[in-house]
């Protein structure tokens, strides 16, 4: 997550650094929290 974090604040428009971002917080119905897993959907949204 660092890299892609990394490359969005070297281009905040780079769409590839968005999907980097977006790939890299995983799948949120795999995690067990649902409250932890709200957030990611949330961050990852961000992203696509």
């Amino acid at each position: 997550m660092n890299h892609a974090k990394r490359a969005l604040e070297l281009d905040e428009h780079n769409a590839e650094a968005h999907l980097l971002c977006a790939l890299t917080l995983g799948n949120p119905t795999q995690l067990k929290n649902l409250a932890s897993g709200a957030m990611k959907i949330n961050q990852i949204l961000r992203h696509v």
